[in-house]
């Protein structure tokens, strides 16, 4: 599998200019390595191996493509967004203010940024390679969660162990990809719901957020199952709520929610577990009380609220989308409902919960709206637990005939094959425009070092900077008066990106961030007429000299104009080859 993985990063086919994988190669090599970690897999089962033998074997496919490939470790899915919060953080910022709209206070979940700062700093490593060692972690520790939540569950080990790959691994056939026949046919695609382990890469706090939900899951599973509840269990789980509040706010509703199933099913079993409900309501409020100045912070610079009800005609493509992702493993289960309802009697509150579990998150996923189809991660909330339910159809079909069950099981894996060979390739493609020396991210040409060096240590920590670059709060830093792209085509989000952000930053301030647009709009044109060939107007500098502690406007040579044109105006506090910076001062 190693030898599969390092192949596909270093033989790769060349079509045309941008030297892409042809669809059907990457669909070959996804094959290969499907069927080989199929194989592995049945091994293990048939030699009745250790439990940590199959942990290994999970861990080790996106281990090494986060270690080995530092460019998506590095520029991988929004990296840079996050790891601008970081920096902001490992510079005194708590609450961090934005990186991307200089002293507007930080409207994103931050708490998974301020763990990796702390790591960050204890250890001495960028907050990309915390971050990779906090995405292995999670991985690993998820994996033992869902394969505790299949026992409690199915009660059968086996079946428990095909929980956690069809969970996580083998759920359905949609994938990022490449693009295939379904992707331009089906209006009702959505290529994000599977597989789960497609979203454990770049700087995310997912990863961690999905291992947290995970651990609150298999404590009200145990609660449920218990006559007494014991006291720590219930401090865990009240723990375990904090940290899926402050990590990732997503997942806090369903978790929750779920907290209340299992204290209603504990009052229909006996009268003395209505004190147990009592003490989850009274829990759950705790909890909010203590979540409840984050949230209130995260929303005070929004103009809108993060979800919303789906418009009507919107129900009907969230409808096609899980008709779509869930086809297949329902099929699975359909041909052997026998299996599954037997285990499921046997096990019936732990199922009950389980699948109370699923339900609450696919309705929450069709009904609820969210930036950029956001809510499609409560999609991928209800295959997590349908999975595990769907391993009990996997063990069914590998008791009748594992001749059958594995190709049958080797076709699941191919869209986690189809993201291995694609992550091991497509990112090999962008340049790797940086280098790591401790805490600090560099970039790597000698000029654009200089410049960023210079402004990490001769510039205030709040300092604020006009630039048409995105890279200053993360190789200098400090924050931008407002993102501002080069005047380029907007980029898909893709890998093609290469500047670590992969998503256009216009988008993100006003739809994700959800600052009021005509803030941001008026932060452009300030930002433009200072970038102009026009000399500044004391207005415009005093406009972004009052979001900081001091301001700065970075002047760039470009294609059309080699040298940068000189501000008589403006006293220049920095220049070389990469750029001239001019101090922007208030009053002058």
């Amino acid at each position: 599998m190693c030898s599969m993985l390092a192949w596909g990063a270093s033989s790769q086919q060349r079509r045309g200019a941008d030297h892409a994988y042809t669809t059907s190669a990457m669909i070959t090599r996804a094959l290969i390595l499907s069927v080989l970690l199929a194989i592995a897999f049945f091994v293990l089962l048939r030699l009745r191996a250790p439990r940590w033998t199959f942990l290994v074997l999970g861990v080790l496919p996106p281990a090494i493509l986060l270690l080995a490939n530092p460019n998506l470790r590095v520029y991988g899915y929004h990296g840079f967004m996050q790891a601008g919060i970081v920096y902001q953080i490992l510079q005194g910022h708590i609450p961090p203010p934005s990186p991307l709209l200089a002293g507007q206070p930080g409207t994103y979940p931050w708490a998974y940024e301020l763990l990796l700062a702390a790591i960050s700093k204890g250890v001495g490593l960028s907050p990309f390679w915390v971050n990779a060692i906090v995405v292995i972690g999670s991985l690993a520790i998820l994996l033992v969660i869902t394969y505790r939540i299949g026992l409690l569950v199915t009660g059968e080990a086996t079946t428990a162990v095909f929980g956690v790959a069809a969970s996580l691994y083998a759920f359905t056939f949609t994938q990022s990809v490449p693009e295939t026949l379904l992707q331009r046919a089906f209006v009702f695609y959505e290529p994000r719901g599977a597989p789960i382990l497609e979203k454990f890469n770049g700087c995310t706090a997912f990863p961690l957020g999905l291992a947290l939900y995970g651990f609150v899951l298999l404590l009200l599973l145990r609660l449920t199952t218990q006559e007494r509840p014991r006291g720590r269990h219930l401090a865990s789980l009240a723990l375990g709520l904090v940290a899926v509040g402050f990590i990732y706010p997503f997942f806090f509703p369903p978790s929750a929610l779920l907290c209340l199933v299992a204290g209603l099913l504990s009052w229909r079993a006996k009268r003395e577990a209505r004190r147990h409900m009592a003490t989850l309501v009274g829990m759950l409020a705790i909890v909010g009380l203590v979540l409840l100045p984050y949230y209130l912070q995260l929303k005070a610079g929004r103009a809108a609220p993060i979800l919303q009800l789906v418009p009507r005609g919107g129900l009907v493509r969230q409808v096609g989308v899980l008709f779509v992702t869930l086809l297949p493993i329902l099929v699975l289960m359909l041909w052997a409902l026998r299996a599954v309802c037997e285990r499921l009697r046997a096990q019936s509150r732990a199922a009950i919960v389980l699948i109370a579990s699923v339900v609450m998150n696919l309705l929450f996923f069709t009904f609820l709206w969210a930036p950029l189809w956001s809510q499609y991660k409560y999609l991928l909330l209800g295959v997590f637990g349908l999975g595990i339910l769907g391993g009990v159809a996997f063990q069914a079909l590998w008791a009748r005939s594992w001749r059958v069950a594995l190709p049958v099981f080797s076709l699941f894996l191919l869209p986690f094959g189809l993201d291995c060979v694609h992550k091991a390739t497509d990112w090999h493609e962008v340049p790797q425009r940086f280098r790591e020396s401790g805490v600090v991210i560099e970039d790597a040409d000698p000029a654009e070092g200089e410049l960023y060096h210079w402004i990490r240590t001769k510039t205030e920590p709040r300092a604020v900077f006009v630039d048409v670059k995105l890279t200053i709060p993360v190789f200098g830093q400090r924050a931008l008066f407002v993102a501002l792209p080069e005047q380029e085509e907007v980029k898909p989000l893709t890998t093609k990106g290469g500047d670590g952000y992969t998503l256009d930053p216009r988008i993100k301030l006003i739809d994700i961030d959800g600052y009021p647009e005509g803030l941001v709009s008026q932060r452009r044109l300030i930002a433009a007429r200072l970038l102009s060939e026009n000399e500044p107007s004391e207005e415009d500098v005093a406009a972004v000299a009052s979001t900081g502690s001091s301001a700065y406007l970075v002047m760039r040579p470009g294609p059309t104009n080699p040298r940068t044109k000189r501000r008589p105006s403006l006293p220049i506090a920095f220049h070389n080859a990469a750029a001239t910076v001019f101090m922007l001062v208030a009053g002058r």
